[in-house]
């Protein structure tokens, strides 16, 4: 039927098309800005909880620095009393073995105790001109296959010690059979440095050290 006809009599009504109503957004639907607020919240809370944990760590390791720092200072401490010691130990055996001479390079050709201590007093009377008291005399251990192992002389009496090493260095110098002081190792080393730094700085030279 036409729109507007009359029924009966009366004119009917125009019907209206249905009014377009907004949509409702459903209960489990989330916003755009939901979504970034709460990852921003996740991400200042992880932060927090990362700044929490870098905080940790540092003051871990400032403490490890300082025990690292306390036993380094220990340590400093220990080993200046091991070099204090080990310096008064050397000192003790220099003082101990001073009445003692080594003969290096002196021929390892005796057969007795007896005919190396005629050998020794032979060659102090007759190659260097002296008459000295032995106390006692032996040849050391031999520690290597290619070196004549040294010949200790200890002496009654200290003047004779010193006479025989005065006369050794001027009458032996630059020969195989050479006579050197009885000194501790560090004491020894310390002489061997010396020597080598004469040695290159052109310096004067006696018989080198042992």
């Amino acid at each position: 039927m036409p729109t507007g006809e009359r029924v009966h009599g009366q004119k009917r009504p125009k019907s209206k098309s249905p009014s377009k109503s907004p949509c409702k957004r459903g209960k489990n639907e989330v916003t755009n800005e939901e979504i970034l607020s709460t990852l921003l919240r996740e991400f200042a809370e992880s932060r927090a909880e990362q700044k929490k944990e870098f905080s940790a760590i540092k003051k871990h390791l400032g403490a490890l620095d300082d025990r690292v720092t306390v036993l380094e200072k220990s340590a400093h401490s220990a080993s200046s009393q091991i070099t204090y010691l080990r310096n008064e130990r050397d000192l003790i055996l220099d003082e101990v073995r001073r009445p003692n001479l080594l003969i290096h390079g002196f021929p390892e050709n005796e057969t007795s105790r007896e005919q190396l201590i005629d050998e020794v007093n032979k060659l102090i009377a007759e190659t260097l001109g002296l008459s000295a008291k032995v106390d006692e005399l032996y040849r050391l251990a031999k520690r290597s296959a290619e070196k004549i192992p040294p010949i200790k002389i200890k002496f009654q009496l200290l003047s004779d010690r010193n006479a025989v090493l005065k006369a050794a260095r001027e009458k032996l110098r630059g020969q195989e059979v050479y006579v050197t002081e009885d000194l501790a190792p560090s004491t020894r080393l310390s002489r061997k440095k010396a020597y080598e730094k004469k040695t290159k700085s052109g310096g004067p030279i006696h018989n080198p050290p042992a």
